[in-house]
């Protein structure tokens, strides 16, 4: 956009701006002294390499996370009947309900049953490996049962806050799950991995 200067008679621009009673006039001629430089510099492209690296970085996040092959409940409702067997595919779940809290089914297995809702509004009931309950829980059956022969009040309020905070995981918007899901209706999906998309995308 041009800007358009306004001409003064020489009477009005070579006297003191102190002795000046016309603030409009002062205005004006402040901005015929800097308008002129600033508005060009307004008009100054943005640099290209400070533009590539913004495009460059959306891009790599979006190529990372299409390669991630997320997949919708909807989706997968409607074409794992043709599959021939189990196959581990990804979920981004929007919201986890907890349906059967901690509990041990064997003396050596743990079991957590959720049911998930995704974008399409789809729910799926699942249940957490044992292997993965381990890892986020960071103690197995035998060290809680170790814990209760000794009374060891320590290790068993440790233990007790560690399952109390398994359930805030689940409240996670920004879930990304792998599970392992049959082509029959009947058999429970399997939940073998659980991350967050930043850790999945590499943004920390």
């Amino acid at each position: 956009m041009s800007v358009k200067h306004t001409a003064f008679p020489d009477s009005q621009l070579n006297g003191s701006l102190d002795s000046t009673n016309n603030p409009h006039l002062i205005s004006r001629i402040k901005y015929m002294q800097y308008g002129e430089s600033f508005s060009k510099s307004l008009q100054q492209p943005i640099p290209e390499n400070l533009s590539n690296l913004e495009k460059v970085g959306e891009s790599s996040v979006v190529e990372r996370y299409l390669k991630l092959n997320i997949f919708t409940l909807n989706y997968l409702n409607c074409h794992r009947r043709f599959w021939m067997s189990s196959r581990f595919v990804k979920i981004q779940p929007v919201f986890c309900m907890v349906v059967k809290p901690l509990k041990a089914v064997t003396k050596k297995q743990w079991a957590i049953t959720l049911r998930i809702i995704d974008e399409t509004n789809k729910s799926l009931e699942c249940i957490l490996d044992n292997a993965l309950i381990i890892g986020l829980l960071g103690f197995t059956y035998e060290d809680c049962e170790s814990a209760i022969a000794a009374n060891d009040k320590v290790r068993l309020n440790m233990f007790r806050n560690r399952a109390l905070g398994l359930y805030d995981i689940f409240k996670r918007l920004d879930l990304l799950m792998t599970i392992e899901l049959s082509p029959k209706f009947n058999v429970i999906a399997i939940v073998h991995n659980i991350s967050n998309l930043a850790s999945a995308l590499d943004l920390c």
